[in-house]
C-alpha cells in the first residue's frame, strides 16, 4: 500500500483542501470520518518521525565513522612514533 499526502491543494473555486492518495486512488481529508482522519494524523506522525530517525541515523554514522578514522589515525601516529624510536 502507497500512501501520499497532498496537502494545501487548489481547487477551482480557490478554496484550499488537503488531499490523500492511497494506491493511485485520491481521496478528500474533508470526508473523513473522525476515526479516519485520526488515523491520517496518526501516519502523518509516523512519518516524520521515521524522517527524523533516519536524519539521526545518518548523522550518528558520519559520526561513527569520524570516530573510527580518528582512532584508526591515532593507532598509526602511534606505531609510525614507536617504529622511529627503535632506529
Amino acid at each position: 500500500m502507497v500512501m501520499e499526502l497532498l496537502e494545501n491543494n487548489k481547487t477551482e473555486d480557490n478554496m484550499s483542501e488537503e488531499k490523500i492518495t492511497i494506491d493511485e486512488k485520491e481521496y478528500k481529508l474533508e470526508n473523513f470520518d473522525d476515526k479516519q482522519k485520526y488515523l491520517v494524523a496518526q501516519i502523518k506522525d509516523l512519518t516524520n518521525k521515521s524522517a527524523s530517525l533516519k536524519f539521526q541515523s545518518d548523522q550518528i554514522e558520519v559520526a561513527k565513522a569520524s570516530f573510527i578514522k580518528t582512532l584508526t589515525l591515532s593507532i598509526e601516529n602511534e606505531n609510525e612514533t614507536k617504529d622511529g624510536d627503535n632506529t
